[in-house]
């Protein structure tokens, strides 16, 4: 008995290898459509990255576009590692900025309390700001701030530098869309970077309370008044 006579004989043995077919088709297709997507997310975020990569390099070639020199100007700059936030600064005539950080009980907005682990006079002009973590041989993680003719180093406490151990952190650097200008008197957040949130099973998230990290921000001192 041929297979028409015996799918004859059987319609459901029809009906089923007919389904059977559709299915692989749908698998098939839906395999494709699924390869698709994946390809298309995949290169829209390697274009992003490879937009940002090119936009740092840009601003680390090029000089500022200064629109208005009483204004403070902030750029991000390529950085070699994940430890390490480089800035390109224009830092206007006449006023006084203080570059300073902080590495415990930093707030997921605004700025911490106190006010500065360090501070560093800023001198005018066009400059390039260095921050970096670095591991010492002690296994002491040390937070170096580097500008010209300044340098500081700070030693952050054990019980504050799981985060850098565990590279364990979400990070927000300022300049790194392009060239952002303030107005005098306000603050420039450079960098806010924060231990993350352990919600169990690999997933974390943004902690809203203060926690553990580095920060990084430029102050305006106010303008001493001169006495009668």
């Amino acid at each position: 008995m041929t297979n028409d006579g015996i799918e004859a004989s059987h319609p459901d043995l029809r009906a089923t290898r007919r389904r059977f077919r559709f299915s692989i088709r749908a698998l098939l297709l839906a395999i494709a459509f699924g390869a698709l997507v994946i390809s298309h997310v995949y290169t829209s975020q390697q274009l992003q990255e490879t937009r940002q990569e090119n936009l740092l390099l840009r601003q680390e070639l090029d000089r500022f576009q200064v629109e208005d020199e009483q204004k403070l100007h902030v750029a991000a700059l390529t950085s070699p590692d994940r430890l390490t936030w480089r800035w390109r600064l224009f830092v206007p005539e006449g006023r006084q900025f203080v570059l300073r950080t902080e590495h415990k009980n930093l707030p997921e907005s605004g700025l911490p309390t106190p006010l500065g682990w360090v501070g560093d006079d800023l001198p005018a002009g066009e400059l390039i700001v260095t921050v970096m973590a670095h591991k010492k041989r002690s296994g002491d993680w040390s937070i170096i701030t580097m500008a010209p003719r300044r340098r500081s180093t700070f030693t952050v406490p054990v019980a504050n530098s799981r985060w850098l151990d565990e590279m364990d952190y979400t990070s927000r650097q300022e300049g790194q869309s392009g060239v952002v200008s303030y107005q005098p008197g306000e603050t420039a957040m450079l960098l806010r970077a924060r231990k993350s949130k352990q919600l169990g099973a690999g997933r974390v998230t943004v902690d809203m309370q203060p926690t553990d990290g580095l920060m990084v921000w430029i102050e305006e001192r106010p303008q001493k008044k001169l006495t009668e």
